[in-house]
């Protein structure tokens, strides 16, 4: 009998610490992927855990604290920007990390080259400062953040959700220059679902000229009488 309270009392400490180890990945590394339902449960490779675990102690050791600006600085001086890691190949877990370079953190420091007292965002992953625009281009291994050589500064403002232009181009966040549009008549809304625009030719979704009989979906459909009202 006596063994057999020992065997339980394990079991329900081994049950606690697994919990608490699962509690603070998870308070510091959030799970992400597309159509989760959230009653769902996902199994986690250990490895992956640590992963998040050691990049998140890395950056907890720097003490990383978040200017006004919206820029964060860490205890050494280094200036960085906040993005999200996926901890590992099934990206099931990101974790919260820091670009400190330009580029894909292998160009000159941030600290280098960004102005501090004047950097803002200007929404759709932009930025800039008295001297640049500065673009953000996410991806798993926490993206790319760099001067966006493409934009004239002085014209370069923001449009709806996902575009942005200049007295040249018209931009979206992740194409780029969109050269398949129409600049004079190219409009959009912000608020509206699928990143919809249009121009004189037809719609635009994320920056690729569709049909309006290809669309399917009713959410697009009504992002379209939307703008249509505008």
């Amino acid at each position: 009998m006596k063994n057999r309270y020992l065997a339980i009392i394990a079991f329900l400490l081994a049950t606690f610490s697994m919990c608490v180890m699962v509690l603070y990945v998870n308070s510091n590394a959030k799970l992400i992927g597309e159509n989760r339902n959230e009653s769902e449960v996902f199994e986690i490779d250990p490895k992956c855990k640590a992963n998040a675990m050691r990049i998140d102690s890395f950056n907890r050791a720097l003490n990383w604290k978040q200017l006004k600006c919206g820029l964060w600085k860490n205890k050494n001086g280094d200036i960085g920007f906040k993005t999200q890691r996926v901890a590992c190949s099934d990206g099931l877990m990101s974790v919260e990390d820091y670009i400190t370079r330009l580029g894909f953190n292998e160009n000159p420091s941030l600290k280098e080259i960004i102005d501090t007292t004047t950097f803002i965002e200007l929404g759709n992953t932009y930025y800039k400062d008295k001297n640049h625009i500065y673009h953000h281009y996410a991806m798993s291994g926490g993206g790319s953040f760099y001067i966006f050589e493409d934009a004239d500064y002085q014209t370069f403002e923001i449009l709806g959700d996902c575009y942005a232009k200049d007295k040249n181009h018209i931009f979206e966040s992740r194409a780029g220059i969109l050269t398949n549009i129409d600049y004079a008549t190219f409009k959009t809304k912000a608020g509206i679902s699928g990143c919809v625009a249009k121009d004189k030719n037809g719609y635009i979704i994320w920056g690729d000229r569709i049909k309006l009989e290809e669309i399917q979906d009713e959410v697009l459909l009504q992002a379209i009488k939307e703008l249509d009202k505008e």
